[in-house]
């Protein structure tokens, strides 16, 4: 119901005494401890919150004073814990690009498989020791141990019906309402890595369900349709095809073209005895790990080559329009494997027994037959993907999709305490933090924002307000969503309409409203066009958006009244949300916030986690604390490693032997660096931009008679280093100048990738116990803590993160880390720390040492 006129009219007599205010905005907007409300058992907010409202009101009103055209923008960064994070049982199993492991097997750089099917990598692990479990079961069979706090992406049939998006809740939070028939995200097909196979998957799929794979050193094939012989012929080595015309043509040999069935000349019957599928009778047959674990594609022909076999796609009987698509089988293992498969391209798929139907077995002994059961697997695959080449049930499936059928779904069906046993969480780099778990379950890695948007929006006139996070999704099916259940719960929600991304005024909707854009780095543009007398910009996880749009928004918020609040994770070490800190902290006002001080955090997980790894650990800093790491999760050279370097007295290494390391650069944003170490001290380092490699040679042999070096190493990944590394040696240094390419093999492979992520770690070791570097220098120190190591995949080798990907997260290419990287390639021998500069005085000393022992003259 419509609120009275004359109550908005005394509303908005009140709400003007807010504006410099937004507290007591809040504690007057919202029905605190007001019974049959969500805020019964509340009645006020959270301390931090508070805290963060009352700086925001300082600062409002410490600029009211200004003229429009000087007052400086309001800026505020907040950093908070994580919380009490995402349990899973130790032994589930996760989806990684290999195949599977159990979750507690895991390891930070190990890759898994995103909610997208797409290989994602491990940023964290995260034991949380015993708890209690649930069994999560869904529509489709399937189900997960999981913990009370573990969080789920869902949505209801009413979200559905609205198209509203996913929202976050926990296993506790459904528990209590499963009513609501909560349904989680399907995965995208699961993108393992390619295997080698003997026999095409389309063919295997075929003889699987239509093949007898019993007769001696031969296999036979049925087909009712036309194109199938021909399609295995296609898909078969050359010289091998279908032979024979048994029973009008329907059934055929795989053999060579010459009809010989002989086991020698078939390499097709010795593939299925290698995978031991030879002999097997129809109710023994199974799908081989190597296909199962397969690429999209293989495992797509796969299913068209047993769907062609023994599937179908058919109306329902008493249903217009009403299809089913099925696959049948009398083997309970290829059953199995079949919804395996399915589950694995993103679809669903149950199966029903018949024990009358299947075929009759005789046993000898008693001359009694019996049934095998008859599995009937019902599938609903995504409807991008059509399970059939064969054309009169590719042409039914088409129309199905065309008229009735919808994507599958996978919804909650009942939650059951299990056990009390250890459970562990991961952090992954997925842009949702989605994860896949056994049988392709996809599950996940604010108010205060929402406060702020109400109390702008209610006491500006025709303000503009930007909403962005990491992604879409987080965006409207986290902050939006909370939006609505605030803007229901204010005072004067009759002012404000809300659609799908967007929060307006009844009486100004063009010019007076909010909107939710999820950025986009490849068009930043669409946060410059933020202008107007008020103007509020919100980032909700800050760490995660790229350097670009916080420079676009910095130059947007320019004119009139302009407040920029920045929430986020402090998981990074790098990055702008970083530098609020650190070297921007004089233009911002941070605050951090302690989990232990939130009410609805679990205290004994918080408890737990602190006994565990110690409150000093970054474990603890991250998770808890709202503190940013001494290093990121997975950065190779923390920041208390380089500014320790930074802090030490270079003095005391004069005799050192002096090396040059030059990384090489053209044209573009990257640069040539010369980096001149001597023991653990930097002598010098010059920098410089679009030399060709004639140029970058003549600059280095000036430096190289100027300052007498002992070692001189290039980078020979690419053109330009290569090509100044030459001329350089023929000027007179060949003895002390070397080529290192990143990519080469390490001096230990058994434990670094390549010569680069070797080099690195050198450096680090370097660093951390003597180095010393200078403290004007930012752009070393920018490089120095920019990348980040994993393992490679499928090995333990460990690895550094590429200068593109890097550039990827909108990073500078860490061209004079790499060049003091470079310095420590190769170890600097005796020989040459005496050996002199230029080939005239070298010569001129080898006379005078054949002069000085003339015994060895001849």
């Amino acid at each position: 119901m419509a609120m009275p006129l004359e109550t908005q009219r005394d509303i908005a007599d009140e709400v003007g005494s807010f504006w410099a205010d937004p507290l007591g905005f809040v504690y007057w907007c919202f029905p605190w401890g007001a019974k049959g409300t969500p805020l019964e058992k509340f009645t006020d907010p959270e301390d931090w919150q508070i805290e963060i409202l009352r700086r925001l009101g300082e600062q409002v009103r410490a600029g009211a004073g200004s003229a429009a055209e000087t007052r400086a923008a309001i800026q505020i960064a907040v950093s908070s814990g994580h919380g009490c994070g995402k349990p899973l049982k130790y032994n589930e199993i996760v989806y990684t690009p290999a195949g599977y492991k159990q979750i507690g097997m895991l390891l930070v750089g190990d890759f898994v498989l995103g909610g997208d099917g797409r290989p994602c990598r491990v940023t964290g692990v995260y034991p949380q020791g015993p708890q209690q479990l649930y069994r999560v079961s869904f529509s489709d069979g399937s189900s997960v141990l999981a913990g009370g706090t573990h969080q789920w992406a869902v949505k209801t049939n009413a979200d559905r019906a609205r198209g509203k998006p996913a929202r976050v809740v926990t296993t506790d939070e459904m528990r209590g309402q499963l009513h609501r028939k909560y349904q989680i995200p399907m995965c995208g097909a699961a993108e393992f890595a390619p295997r080698p196979v003997d026999v095409d998957p389309y063919v295997l799929g075929y003889s699987l369900a239509n093949g007898n794979l019993c007769t001696q050193s031969a296999v036979r094939v049925s087909c009712y349709d036309e194109g199938v012989f021909d399609e295995i012929d296609r898909r078969l080595p050359d010289g091998y095809g279908c032979h024979g015309s048994g029973q009008g043509g329907r059934y055929r040999h795989i053999s060579q073209q010459t009809g010989c069935f002989v086991g020698d000349a078939n390499p097709i019957w010795h593939a299925l005895e290698r995978y031991g599928l030879a002999r097997v009778k129809s109710h023994e047959k199974f799908i081989p790990t190597e296909y199962l674990y397969n690429t999209v594609e293989s495992r797509i022909d796969l299913l068209r080559g047993l769907m062609d076999g023994d599937g179908c796609v058919s109306p329902r009987k008493g249903r217009p329009n009403g299809y089913r698509c099925v696959f049948s089988t009398s083997s309970a293992q290829l059953r199995d494997d079949v919804v395996w498969l399915v589950q694995s391209l993103g679809g669903v798929a149950g199966y029903s027994a018949d024990d009358r139907r299947g075929r009759k077995i005789k046993i000898a002994e008693n001359h009694a037959t019996t049934n095998h059961i008859n599995y009937q697997v019902s599938i609903n695959l995504p409807n991008s993907i059509n399970p059939f080449f064969v054309e009169r049930k590719l042409a039914m499936y088409e129309l199905w999709v065309e008229t009735t059928k919808r994507e599958p779904i996978r919804a909650v069906v009942s939650i059951e305490a299990e056990e009390v046993a250890d459970a562990y969480c991961i952090a992954v780099d997925n842009p949702e933090s989605l994860y896949l778990t056994k049988d392709f379950i996809v599950t996940h890695n604010t108010a205060l924002i929402n406060w702020i948007i109400l109390w702008f929006m209610s006491t500006r006139t025709h303000p503009h307000i930007v909403v962005t996070a990491n992604t879409k999704p987080q965006l409207q099916g986290k902050t939006w969503s909370e939006l609505a259940k605030w803007h229901g719960l204010a005072i004067n929600r009759d002012w404000f309409k809300r659609t799908k991304d967007k929060l307006a005024c009844v009486w100004a909707p063009d010019t007076w409203f909010t909107e939710a854009t999820a950025w986009d780095k490849a068009s930043p543009q669409s946060f410059a066009g933020t202008h107007g007398d008020h103007v509020l910009m919100i980032f909700d996880e800050g760490s995660e958006i790229p350097e670009i749009i916080w420079e676009v928004t910095e130059g947007a918020l320019t004119v009139g009244e302009c407040i920029w609040i920045v929430f986020g994770n402090p998981t990074l070490n790098t990055g702008r949300f970083r530098e609020c800190w650190r070297q921007m902290r004089e233009f911002w006002s941070t605050m951090q916030v302690d989990s232990r001080t939130v009410r609805i955090t679990n205290k004994k997980i918080i408890e737990r986690q602190i006994k565990a790894y110690g409150e000093d650990s970054d474990f603890v800093r991250i998770r808890v604390l709202g503190l940013f790491p001494r290093a990121s999760v997975q950065q190779l050279i923390g920041d208390d490693i380089v500014m320790a370097a930074r802090e030490r007295d270079p003095a005391g290494f004069e005799n050192a032997p002096l090396q040059f390391g030059i990384d090489c650069a053209r044209f573009g944003d990257d640069q040539t660096v010369l980096y001149m170490r001597q023991g653990a001290a930097t002598r010098n380092v010059i920098k410089w931009r679009g030399l060709d490699e004639v140029q970058i040679a003549d600059k280095v042999t000036y430096w190289a008679h100027a300052v007498k070096p002992h070692q001189i190493v290039f980078d020979g990944s690419g053109g330009y280093g290569a090509g100044a590394y030459d001329l350089v040696r023929r000027r007179g240094f060949e003895d002390i100048t070397y080529a290192c390419n990143f990519g080469s093999r390490a001096s230990s492979p058994e434990r670094f990738k390549n010569k680069r992520i070797e080099m690195w770690w050198r450096m680090m070791e370097w660093l951390r116990d003597v180095g010393c570097i200078d403290d004007r220098d930012q752009e070393l120190y920018d490089d120095l803590i920019g990348p980040v190591y994993f393992y490679a995949s499928h090995s333990s080798q460990l690895q550094l993160e590429s200068k593109q990907d890097m550039k990827d997260r909108q990073l500078p290419s860490p061209d004079t880390a790499d060049a003091l990287a470079l310095t420590f390639a190769y170890p600097v021998h005796p020989l040459e720390r005496e050996r002199p500069r230029d080939k005239l005085t070298r010569n001129r000393m080898r006379i005078e040492a054949r002069r000085s022992r003339p015994w060895q003259a001849n």
